[in-house]
This record gives structure tokens, C-alpha cells and sequence, in this order.
């Protein structure tokens, strides 16, 4: 399941299971298209953080109050939600239960109609409680940085993962990426690194470059097998073939995700 799929499909069964706001939101989607801004979880005080996001879901820029975490498949649900204020969840409910009961409901066309235009924005780092600094646009060729990497569109949004028996989440953003495992999580930001500068092995063991840059990620396109990778390496790794992430779409039980 996508993350325009995620947001599209909770959206939906908030909308026909608690009505008022959720309702009125997911009307106004259908017309001016689905948002979900995605804040670190403790912008808010609420009752249960999952992993450590809160999705803000709107049919514009303004916010709603509609807010959801997540814990692996589970999502706490809420609505009236305002900064310094408490917040207790309405439910928490799986991805699937929220999936049978759309299609119980016959809604089931309402949650691609909405996916297909929906947005994912991430906010975290403009806002006052990211720990992560993102004051300039990565050009001014400190450590060889020159400039930041737009993450295609598509790829943006949290995307779930079971590897090794772990559950885990990824967070792509306009310009950077979140790993969390429940236990550890960490942010890093994703530049385009200087040739020039990449040629000075000094720069790849100087001990505070690597301090400096820890947070830092080399970004390279490759094209293989016909799709379009996006690898992240280490800012001073020298060995070693890094991360690439693309998107494919699977067939599941005839369904397409």
C-alpha cells in the first residue's frame, strides 16, 4: 500500500465511521484533493505517538484538527487536535479492518479516487520541534555540498517494511528520508556532493567532516533493469554500494498495491 493509498483509505473510513469533521473533510477532498502533512508527533500532545509522526490530513492548507499516528499496521485515530492542548485517540483500528469495512460499504472506488490525487507533504523539518536544521538549500558548498535532492513525488509518504522480523518504517520528504524501528529512528538529509571535493580522500577520514556530515546523505540516480533508483550513501562512505529505493507495483491476491 502506497502512502497516498494509506492516507486515502483512513480518511475514508473516518469519514463513514465518526462523521462531523472527518466526514466533512473527505467531501471536501473529492473536490479539492487530499493532503496529509506530516509533523513529528510530539508537535502535539497526544494520548498515543505511535512512531513518532503525526499525520495532519486536510482537503487544503489549513488544518482540520484530523489528525493520526501510526504503530506498524495499527492507527490511532483523532480529531480535534490543537498544539499545547491534550488529545485522546477515538480508536485504534489495522489498515485492514479499515479495508473490510470500506468494502463492506461499497467505498471502495472512493479510496483510489482520492489516492490518485493525494499529497504527501513532509513538515517536519521547518518545524520548531525537528531536531534536524534545514536553514539553507544545501548550495553553499560546505563539506561539498551543492544542493539539495527532490525526492520523486511518488516515492514520498511512510512506506512499511518486516524485514528480518523487525517492523520498521521509512519516511520519505521533499529532501530527505526517516528510518524508525521502534526502538531507534534518525533523519537524514539528502544532498548532491561535489565531484571536485570528492577527489580529496582527506575529506572522507577527516574525523570532523564525518561528525559534521553524520546526518548527511550522497544521493545517485541508477537506472536498472529499465527503473529509475534512488541510492543513498553515507556523505564520507568510500566502500560499500549504499541504499537504492524505487518504486514497483506488485500483484497481490489480483489486486494491484
Amino acid at each position: 500500500m502506497s502512502p497516498q493509498e494509506a492516507v486515502s483509505l483512513i480518511s475514508t473510513y473516518c469519514g463513514l465511521r465518526y462523521g462531523g469533521n472527518w466526514t466533512a473533510m473527505a467531501k471536501e477532498a473529492q473536490k479539492e484533493g487530499l493532503q496529509v502533512n506530516l509533523y513529528p508527533s510530539s508537535k502535539y500532545q497526544l494520548s498515543d505517538g505511535g512512531q513518532g509522526v503525526a499525520y495532519d490530513v486536510t482537503a487544503g492548507e489549513k488544518s482540520q484538527g484530523l489528525v493520526y499516528t501510526v504503530n506498524n499496521d495499527d492507527v490511532n485515530i483523532y480529531q480535534n487536535v490543537k498544539e499545547n492542548q491534550k488529545s485522546t485517540k477515538l480508536a485504534t483500528i489495522s489498515k485492514s479492518e479499515m479495508a473490510n469495512y470500506v468494502n463492506q460499504e461499497g467505498q471502495g472506488k472512493l479510496v483510489n479516487d482520492l489516492a490518485a490525487k493525494a499529497q504527501v507533504v513532509d513538515k517536519r523539518s521547518s518545524d520548531s520541534n525537528s531536531s534536524v536544521s534545514t536553514s539553507n538549500s544545501g548550495n553553499d558548498h560546505k563539506y561539498g555540498r551543492i544542493g539539495t535532492i527532490d525526492v520523486p513525488s511518488e516515492m514520498q509518504g511512510t512506506w512499511y517494511s518486516a524485514d528480518n522480523d523487525s517492523d520498521s518504517t521509512m519516511t520519505f520528504g521533499p529532501h530527505s528520508y526517516t528510518y524508525s524501528d521502534g526502538d531507534n529512528s534518525g533523519t537524514t538529509q539528502l544532498y548532491k556532493q561535489d565531484p571536485q571535493w570528492a577527489q580529496d580522500e582527506d575529506n572522507y577520514t577527516n574525523e570532523g567532516i564525518q561528525n559534521a556530515t553524520k546526518n548527511w546523505g550522497k544521493v545517485s540516480y541508477l537506472n536498472i533493469d529499465g527503473k529509475r533508483w534512488l541510492n543513498v550513501r553515507g556523505w564520507t562512505q568510500g566502500a560499500g554500494d549504499g541504499d537504492s529505493y524505487a518504486v514497483k507495483t506488485e500483484t497481490v491476491d489480483g489486486k494491484a498495491s
